[in-house]
């Protein structure tokens, strides 16, 4: 089962896509991979931001993200006032 979008395009049945083809498909991914991640994390620190401002403590953010305490205080300090 492929589960990965765009893959079938570059691992068609034929296989007829041309090594520079799939090469350029790769990066163009890897692209969108990197501007996705930026928006997540982005939204997390919006939301740690968020959730600190309505009262939760670094530990139940933490425990919400599945990260230490440590981290969330470490991701808050570098966010600043992020818009």
């Amino acid at each position: 089962m492929n589960t990965i979008p765009g893959r079938e395009r570059i691992h068609g049945a034929a296989g007829d896509f041309s090594d520079e083809t799939a090469r350029a498909h790769a990066l163009t991914m890897l692209d969108e991979i990197r501007a996705c991640q930026e928006r997540a994390r982005l939204h997390r620190i919006y939301y740690m931001q968020l959730a600190r401002t309505h009262g939760c403590t670094n530990q139940e953010i933490g425990d919400a993200l599945g990260i230490g305490e440590a981290a969330v205080r470490a991701m808050l300090t570098r966010a600043g006032d992020l818009p």
